[in-house]
């Protein structure tokens, strides 16, 4: 078996560099350059529990977990079919509250995303007006959902439903993205699953 050149023992020739800590430079530097994103395109804002504020209304994720729509509550919330076979469906609560000195717009663009970027977006259609995430315009300090709502009184915030295949949310961190309304900014908040 051949060996590399080297002098003194286990370092490289002309380097003064060990063998060991050059490999592991070599390596450090080639996963440097992998993957296409910049990693502040990744990055979280909040996490499940924490306040995000983007365009003047502060949001708050509270819950996130599968839904079980043979059970109450969940099962006053879906509407629609079973998910099929390999999927899940995901209740998210969200609380929005006005937190400029204006009236600000909650945001409607929201979509889930997996730790490979695939991203799947709310199922309003099936999801009980009652209990739904309807966003509007809202007055400093005034919160969606509105105090002594059945979304408020039974989850503590607007419900959002994502049907989410079982792959994805094995692969975490699960990531809700809002834009705001204008589509200018974003904040992307890390769920518990």
């Amino acid at each position: 078996m051949r060996r590399l050149a080297t002098t003194r023992g286990d370092q490289v020739a002309g380097t003064g560099m060990r063998l060991p800590a050059l490999v592991a430079l070599v390596a450090v530097l080639s996963l440097s350059g992998c993957g296409r994103e910049d990693p502040a395109d990744n990055a979280v804002e909040a996490r499940e529990q924490n306040t995000a504020e983007l365009a003047g209304v502060a949001y708050r994720v509270t819950l996130f977990r599968e839904l079980n729509v043979s059970s109450p509550p969940d099962d006053a919330v879906w509407e629609g079919a079973p998910p099929e076979r390999g999927r899940g469906l995901y209740l998210l609560v969200l609380r929005a509250c006005g937190a400029a000195d204006v009236p600000a717009r909650a945001s409607d663009r929201i979509h889930l995303e997996d730790a490979f970027g695939k991203r799947f977006a709310p199922r309003s259609r099936e999801t009980a007006d009652a209990f739904a995430y309807t966003p509007t315009a809202l007055e400093p300090g005034e919160c969606l959902p509105a105090a002594d709502t059945a979304a408020e009184e039974t989850f503590g915030g607007a419900v959002l439903v994502f049907d989410v295949p079982f792959e994805s949310t094995d692969a975490r961190p699960l990531v809700l993205q809002i834009g705001s309304p204008e589509g200018r900014e974003k904040v992307r908040v890390q769920l518990d699953l």
